[in-house]
């Protein structure tokens, strides 16, 4: 998930300052040789969803993300309202930006919260948590911060924040396995510079994995997503990036997939777009969408580019299914890669909102929630 607003609305251990040894710039590798995909408009064929649906709900509080070992989780706002006399029974005793387990009500450690901060885009993978630590506008405005939590040996890391001084920010983020992968964006005059870092939870260690630079028409690094070994990335037009940029201008852009180290394995789709854009992957499955022609999905094993939605929407994939939330009019839909149908099911419908982790996927409707095990 991602700081390109996906499917769903502590103490420094360690800070981890960006590394330049072994990072590779590829801005000027965009247009090497590559393999042209095949270009497919999926027909309106449909299944229906198969597996055990499991069900769940409880009053004011719903799901952000799994946990396999603390179950399913919450986040509560940086700030509360006042609800009058019903404060207290509908938000019983909970402490503001604070990470908690639904189950059994049990926070996160965060033993460094920061008024009027709370947890965004919280991502769970084996025995670790992460999540964006941002702003609401109300207090002091830090930045925004990364951090991770061992739920097993309960240590806790900082990842990442902007160094001071600097107009440096956040422009994607997920975790893979015990790995993080951020992107940031920073500009001097009207050069852009775009990373991607690469944080080893497990070693407390982290780089940059690649740099691009570029200013005008030269392409660099708009959004990417990691699958495995994979690293799929879309380059856009440096002004992209700019304050003075065509944000609502159509532009081009290219669809690469890459190796971790940066070398180019194929070049899959060009386009054009009014960013920004929604990107996820999974098992050799790459799905991103933009604002102009709607959701491509990419397979690699296949190698074949399938339009899967003319609609513009946050996408999501767990590997084999694809789930599509409209941008603009929230309708839902899913899609399956093995069978290259759309699916039926009765979660689906404009009030729902999908999160995977690990092995789940969870269909949320308002505080009811119901969810079913991948198999791939």
């Amino acid at each position: 998930m991602k700081i390109n607003y996906p499917l769903f609305v502590i103490l420094f251990s360690l800070l981890l300052p960006p590394a330049s040894n072994g990072s590779h710039d590829i801005s000027k590798n965009v247009h090497s040789s590559n393999v042209p995909p095949v270009f497919n408009k999926m027909k309106s064929s449909f299944e229906e969803l198969s597996g055990v649906v499991h069900q769940g709900g409880v009053k004011h509080i719903f799901p952000v993300s799994y946990n396999k070992t603390l179950g399913f989780l919450t986040s509560t706002p940086g700030t509360f309202a006042p609800f009058g006399k019903n404060a207290n029974a509908r938000l019983p005793h909970l402490l503001p930006g604070r990470i908690m387990t639904i189950n059994d009500r049990m926070y996160l450690p965060q033993l460094n919260p920061i008024k009027d901060y709370e947890p965004f885009d919280i991502q769970s993978s084996g025995d670790w948590i992460s999540w964006i630590y941002q702003s609401m506008g109300i207090g002091a405005d830090y930045g925004e911060r990364i951090y991770a939590y061992n739920v097993v040996t309960h240590k806790e890391l900082g990842i990442w924040r902007s160094e001071s001084g600097t107009n440096e920010q956040l422009m994607a983020f997920e975790m893979v396995g015990n790995v993080i992968y951020y992107g940031t964006q920073s500009s001097r005059g009207n050069q852009v510079d775009v990373m991607i870092h690469e944080t080893n939870l497990n070693k407390d260690r982290g780089k940059v994995l690649i740099t691009s630079k570029g200013t005008g028409n030269q392409r660099v690094i708009g959004d990417f997503s990691v699958a495995g070994s994979d690293l799929g990335i879309i380059w856009v037009p440096a002004y992209h990036f700019l304050p003075n940029g065509s944000f609502f201008e159509s532009e081009p852009y290219t669809m690469t997939i890459n190796h971790l180290t940066g070398q180019l394995l194929r070049q899959v789709y060009s386009g054009t777009n009014v960013n920004p854009f929604d990107m996820s992957s999974r098992n050799g499955i790459f799905v991103w969408s933009d604002r102009t022609t709607g959701v491509h999905c990419y397979s690699l094993a296949s190698n074949q580019v399938w339009l899967i939605s003319d609609n513009p929407s946050y996408v999501m994939t767990d590997g084999r299914y694809v789930w599509m939330r409209g941008i603009n009019d929230y309708q839902m839909n899913g899609f399956d890669t093995r069978t290259q149908k759309y699916i039926r099911f009765p979660e689906l419908n404009n009030d729902t909102s999908v999160i995977n982790s690990g092995s789940i996927d969870c269909f949320i409707n308002g505080y009811k929630y119901a969810w079913i095990s991948i198999k791939y």
